[in-house]
């Protein structure tokens, strides 16, 4: 929701790749993992989580409810 949201630090390509990324994809999914199996996490049904365009990399958002 911010206004520069497209100015983004990615992990860069060719030459330019960051050489930490694999390692933070590994702690992402690792922390994911461990978020999502939080007794009385779910997911926001007021809230879907729909792609946007034709390519679809990953959901805009992924809303949940706790408790």
């Amino acid at each position: 929701d911010r206004p520069n949201a497209r100015d983004h630090l990615s992990f860069g390509a060719g030459r330019h790749f960051c050489l930490g990324a694999t390692l933070a994809r590994i702690e992402a999914r690792e922390a994911l993992a461990r978020v999502f199996r939080l007794p009385g996490l779910r997911l926001d049904p007021g809230r879907p989580s729909r792609p946007h365009g034709h390519e679809f990399r990953a959901p805009p958002g992924v809303w949940v409810m706790w408790g």
